[in-house]
Formats: C-alpha cells, sequence, structure tokens
C-alpha cells in the first residue's frame, strides 16, 4: 500500500482523496468541465412532462450529448440549463415560468452507436436520474439569464455523479401542467457541440416526424445543440444576469 501525495488517494493512488474531484484532476475548486454557452440561444425545444395531460400526449423530451475521455472519471458536482418558457397552447392559465414547475428532472444514458440508449418514459433504467423541487433552495437556483433565456436554473448534487470514460446522453426535462403552465423548452443554440442534440415527443407525432427520436435541426431551426454547463468541484456558480 503506498501513501499517496494529496491530492490523490486509494491502495495504488488512482482515485481522489475525499474532497476532491474528477480523477486524475483531483479538484477541490470549480473547474468547467463542459461549457455550451446560451449567447446565441434564441429558441426553447420543448422539454416537459404532463401525465395529466391525456395520459402524457403533450409530452417531449431533449437531449445532449457529453464525452468523458479515456483515464477520466468525472464527478459531476453541479449543471446549469439555459431555459424559456412560452405559453401559446394553455388556455386555462397564464405563463407561469421555472419556479411553479412540480420538478426539474435530469436522466443520463450511454451513447449506443451516436444515439441515447433510451429517452424517458420508455421503461429503461437510465444510468443516473436526478429530480429536484424548484423550491429545494438548497440545491436549486433559477433564475433570468436574458430575455430570451428567461427560465433557467442550476443545480448541486446532493452527491455527485460519477461516470467513467464514454459518451452520455443527458435529458432534460421539467414536469408541470401544460394547460396551466404552458411549455418549458431547453433553449437551442447555433453553435455545434459533439454530436447533433436530439428530441422526441413519444405520444404525438409532431410536425409529421413520427414518435422516434430525432435530430434536434429538424424541429429547431437548424439549431444543432443545447445551453448548459456541467461543473466539477465545489463553489460552482453561474451569476444570474441582473
Amino acid at each position: 500500500m503506498c501513501i499517496c501525495p494529496e491530492p490523490f488517494g486509494g491502495d495504488e493512488c488512482n482515485t481522489c482523496a475525499a474532497g476532491y474531484y474528477s480523477f486524475p484532476l483531483c479538484t477541490k475548486n470549480c473547474v468547467v468541465f463542459q461549457e455550451q454557452p446560451s449567447c446565441d440561444g434564441t429558441y426553447g425545444a420543448a422539454s416537459f412532462q404532463d401525465p395529466t395531460f391525456f395520459g402524457g400526449f403533450s409530452d417531449a423530451f431533449s437531449a445532449d450529448d457529453f464525452t468523458v475521455p479515456p483515464g477520466m472519471t468525472l464527478d459531476i458536482t453541479s449543471i446549469f440549463v439555459a431555459g424559456h418558457t412560452w405559453n401559446p397552447n394553455a388556455p386555462y392559465g397564464e405563463q407561469q415560468g421555472i419556479d411553479n414547475v412540480s420538478s426539474i428532472v435530469i436522466e443520463i444514458y450511454p451513447d449506443v452507436d451516436g444515439m441515447p440508449a433510451a429517452y424517458p418514459t420508455q421503461g429503461v433504467e437510465p444510468l443516473v436520474k436526478r429530480t429536484y423541487s424548484p423550491s429545494d433552495t438548497e440545491h436549486v437556483a433559477t433564475f433570468t439569464v436574458s430575455s430570451a433565456v428567461n427560465d433557467s436554473f442550476q443545480i448541486w448534487f446532493e452527491s455527485p455523479i460519477s461516470l467513467g470514460p464514454g459518451t452520455y446522453w443527458m435529458w432534460v426535462y421539467v414536469i408541470h401542467s401544460y394547460l396551466d403552465n404552458g411549455e418549458w423548452g431547453w433553449v437551442t443554440i447555433d453553435t455545434p457541440h459533439g454530436a447533433t442534440a436530439k428530441w422526441i415527443s413519444p405520444r404525438y407525432d409532431c410536425c409529421d416526424h413520427g414518435k422516434v427520436v430525432i435530430d434536434l435541426p429538424v424541429i429547431a431551426g437548424g439549431a444543432p445543440s443545447f445551453a448548459f454547463t456541467l461543473f466539477t468541484g465545489e463553489g460552482c456558480e453561474v451569476a444570474p444576469v441582473p
């Protein structure tokens, strides 16, 4: 057994010591692992679940990918997601925003030949599923980044999401009432990152594209990616714009 120099740990010094994150980086302070800025974001691709609306007829889900390089264990401690709420089809309510959704959900699946292994509600267990209420101020902050990015959030995970090398797909969606609250969408961006992002409406044949996972640009004016940031380490914060 070796005595590992800080910040490494384990019998062979091949992990991070307690309080450090993401081997072999092993950082204590916040580091951005992947950033897809919302600077050019103007559109939100619907990403929400409403089990009360005709059994989920209106559900839609959005996903983007990220890759953990060989030899690394990534510990995701926080995530920022750029969001947008609009209300064109909610006859009984008014736009309420991210603070009024029931839950924010993150689901992560492995990549299979350039596609997510599954999507939410398909009945396949995700590698990771984390669910938070916007009222959980210990772990969630909601804010406006700009007029086009008006319902964004950051989550600080109670325990890190640890992932080994490989490509992963992250589905981000909210659970809320479509009739009362309209639609929440993940903000799309024109700058490509990794593989082309994906979208599905599993119960509704939206725009004659079929109830299958499709490339995001088909329904998002050509935009290939979503806006988000993944962090590792402690003290990570996206400052809201006044």
